[in-house]
């Protein structure tokens, strides 16, 4: 049903974790599921993603999304994060059925309120 990658991301998140010291965060919760992830932006000297993390309470497909994003995210610029769409994601985690569609979405609007934020939005 779902992609080995999606399953080795689920069940070996990357930065599935909430950092002590980040510049930036967007929550984002599922309002027809239960679904909630978090992302939280930690930024280098030279305004690069030192590293970008996330927490969930959600399914395999949304904590497979967030950890692919996470993972790729490290030592780029945030205006390549800007850039990054959804189909991006989903062509990552591999085909979903339509029930669990959403997961990219979720992950992805939670990266658009994450660049919307102050400390991120004037770097791109």
């Amino acid at each position: 049903m779902y992609s080995e990658r999606l399953w080795e991301h689920f069940q070996e998140p990357c930065n599935n974790h909430k950092p002590t010291h980040y510049e930036s965060s967007a929550r984002k919760v599922n309002p027809i599921c239960p679904d909630v992830v978090e992302l939280f932006a930690q930024l280098s000297p030279d305004k690069r993603v030192a590293e970008l993390s996330f927490v969930a309470e959600a399914c395999p497909p949304v904590i497979a999304a967030a950890s692919l994003l996470c993972g790729w995210a490290q030592g780029r610029e945030v205006r390549e994060l800007a850039q990054l769409t959804q189909q991006d994601l989903a062509d990552w985690i591999g085909p979903l059925p339509p029930n669990k569609r959403h997961a990219v979405q979720l992950v992805h609007l939670a990266l658009q309120d994450l660049l919307a934020e102050p400390a991120l939005q004037v770097l791109y």
